[in-house]
């Protein structure tokens, strides 16, 4: 009896410290999850601040935006420079043989002083126009960096252009703030999709004026040969 009554207490105590490491397990799980809760909700709370916060991710169409966005404006900036250099070529040799040729052409062809002076100004204006364009920092770019760094003065919010010199100690430290706030790594990327678009239409506006320039240079050369050709006759 005494042995049967032992072995009882003894399941009974095994039982109850099951129990109990069950409730114990219960309990370290539920302080599991409201820690996570916690520390999800102040993330979230984190990732709200700001202009462009949001309590959840981005969805995928926003970052696939700003990926093409950004490719599709570093393009742009190629295919002008690659326009501005067509300009640039053309109109050197052609302002050197104007001045090397003044002469012969001004005594060989009719009206050949004034085309040549036409050319010759309209040239040179084209080139100074394709040179800006392609210019590293003209004041096409100079415009826009003072605009965005009068708006957002601080480093971490203009880390990804670098509207200023940083050196390296303050580029990681405005860095790992922009890593730790959606709000930062959002709007960064928004300000340089934003800056490389007023650069590349400032720079298609320059390059769109040197070639109207080019094209009415030749245009009034032209006329003025048709018009001292036939007006003599």
């Amino acid at each position: 009896m005494d042995d049967n009554k032992a072995l009882k207490n003894k399941h009974k105590a095994d039982l109850l410290a099951a129990e109990l490491r069950i409730k114990n397990a219960k309990a370290s799980e539920a302080e599991a999850k409201a820690s996570k809760a916690l520390a999800r909700s102040t993330e979230d709370a984190s990732n709200a601040e700001g202009m462009f916060g949001t309590k959840s991710e981005p969805r995928k169409s926003m970052s696939t935006f700003l990926r093409n966005q950004n490719k599709l404006q570093v393009s742009t900036i190629a295919i002008l420079d690659r326009k501005s250099a067509i300009l640039i070529r053309i109109c050197t040799t052609l302002v050197s043989g104007l001045i090397v040729l003044h002469g012969y052409i001004d005594d060989n062809v009719v009206g050949g002083h004034w085309i040549s002076v036409v050319l010759l100004i309209g040239m040179m204006i084209t080139l100074v126009m394709a040179m800006i364009a392609t210019k590293p920092m003209s004041f096409l770019a100079k415009n826009v960096r003072h605009e965005i760094f009068d708006a957002h003065r601080s480093s971490e919010e203009n880390v990804f252009f670098m509207m200023k010199d940083y050196n390296l100690k303050e580029y990681q430290e405005s860095m790992q703030k922009v890593v730790a706030r959606q709000d930062l790594q959002l709007g960064n990327q928004i300000r340089s999709s934003y800056f490389l678009g007023r650069y590349n239409a400032n720079k298609g506006r320059m390059v769109d004026l040197a070639y109207n320039t080019f094209i009415i240079s030749f245009l009034l050369a032209g006329l003025l040969f048709l018009y001292f050709r036939y007006s003599a006759v």
